[in-house]
């Protein structure tokens, strides 16, 4: 499909979940800024990748993990603070 110029590209459309728990459907994340967007129809004809099934959860944080301070111990293979750090910063959260 070639895109239209003058349409803004869409990244996906799928359910948010606010912070308060209600849950809002079908809207749309834009992909050069990010921004969510409300639901309803899309201007010009822009590129979309429907979500089907998707849930968006803004400023989610997993924050359960599971660290380890053992340098030189038993448990070395495992991961720590570094490297759960690094993943976070890579996306990996």
């Amino acid at each position: 499909m070639m895109e239209n110029a003058s349409a803004p590209t869409w990244l996906l459309e799928g359910d948010l979940i606010e912070s308060t728990g209600r849950a809002r459907s079908r809207l749309r994340i834009c992909r050069e800024s990010g921004t969510i967007l409300e639901r309803g129809d899309l201007p010009g004809d822009p590129d979309v990748t429907w979500g089907e099934g998707v849930i968006v959860c803004p400023g989610f944080i997993d924050i359960h993990v599971h660290c380890r301070d053992d340098p030189g111990g038993s448990q070395r293979h495992k991961e720590d603070y570094s490297s759960a750090s690094e993943a976070a910063i890579q996306g990996g959260v």
